[in-house]
């Protein structure tokens, strides 16, 4: 079975995706605190590398595989000829406990100015968190929506010691949220639904999968973002958006089967103009808080997401995700936001 609901638009989209152009970042990060998780390859290890060039004072990748960290560390280093800025971290989004290395480590620094949420699964058959989530479900979206509150708090207190720089935390999403409509949101509990192996291996099911949970991180940053202290007058202490970075030749999809391969290695952006993206999306002003960039522009989201209903969705997964952390963390959306 093919992918169910594609639209020409999207068709579209991923074709001049290849061949728009991504401008060359020039952004001076000189000074500045940067992280970069899902960063040891790919889109991630390019935006590092990228920031180095640019002059941040400290770049961490955070990376499950520390030895594969260190061979990023490495190949930026001999690329960029900085010494003594990259850092790599140990981060295992697949648990909740994976991360709390990180986030001490995190919350210890003098100031953390940029962080891009770009680590992500795309998996194929049923694989089992030992939160006993899905794993696409825990990674992509659960543990990214912990890691994002976590950051956010970093850099509200960042903002507040270290006015000369506003913090930017970017997700990366995909436009193939669109590719789903979502009716799992029907359900009194659409993550229980969605984590019901039954349904996750139905084959009528398996294609909305990766692209679901793309949608479901998106509902919930969009909904922090409009959380961050200073929104609603227009001024965010931290500008929050989200960042497509289109189809890229990458690792992500190496469980994949060599035709699904073979046409992103033809059709798809290389990593490092994929990186660009992630980079274009951190360099963007107020205008761009709670918002999708995708061409390297300010575009709406797909009516899932903008459409009414896509509004109701947002709010109601934005409740069912914090129900998840709250009751890991209690308390734990409001001693983040500050407020």
């Amino acid at each position: 079975m093919g992918p169910p609901n594609v639209s020409f638009s999207f068709v579209r989209s991923v074709l001049l995706s290849a061949i728009w152009p991504t401008p060359y970042p020039n952004t001076s990060y000189a000074g500045k605190t940067v992280i970069v998780t899902g960063s040891n390859t790919g889109i991630g290890l390019e935006a590092a590398r990228h920031f180095v060039r640019l002059g941040a004072a400290k770049v961490i990748l955070g990376v499950r595989n520390l030895e594969k960290g260190e061979a990023a560390k490495r190949n930026i280093e001999t690329s960029t000829l900085r010494l003594d800025v990259v850092e790599v971290w140990q981060l295992d989004l697949s648990s909740f406990a994976g991360m709390k290395g990180f986030v001490d480590k995190m919350m210890g620094l003098e100031r953390l100015d940029v962080a891009v949420m770009n680590a992500a699964v795309a998996c194929l058959g049923w694989n089992e968190s030992v939160e006993g989530w899905e794993q696409m479900l825990q990674v992509n979206v659960l543990s990214t929506a912990l890691l994002s509150l976590w950051v956010l708090q970093k850099q509200l207190e960042s903002a507040r010691a270290h006015p000369d720089f506003k913090p930017r935390l970017v997700v990366v999403g995909s436009e193939g949220h669109e590719l789903t409509t979502f009716q799992e949101r029907k359900a009194e509990n659409a993550l229980k639904v969605l984590n019901n192996k039954e349904y996750f291996l139905d084959p009528a099911n398996e294609w909305e999968r990766y692209p679901l949970s793309k949608l479901l991180i998106m509902y919930f940053v969009r909904e922090l973002a409009k959380r961050v202290p200073g929104a609603d007058t227009g001024k965010p202490e931290v500008i929050v958006n989200t960042v497509n970075p289109g189809l890229c030749v990458s690792e992500l999809g190496r469980d994949h089967s060599f035709v699904a391969n073979l046409f992103s290695t033809i059709v798809g952006k290389s990593a490092e103009r994929g990186g660009r993206t992630l980079l274009d999306a951190a360099a963007r002003g107020e205008e761009s808080h709670g918002e999708y960039t995708t061409f390297c522009q300010l575009v709406p989201p797909a009516a899932v997401i903008t459409g009414e209903e896509g509004q109701v969705a947002q709010k109601k997964m934005w409740g069912e995700i914090v129900e998840v952390l709250e009751e890991k963390y209690p308390g734990l959306v409001k001693s983040c936001l500050g407020n």
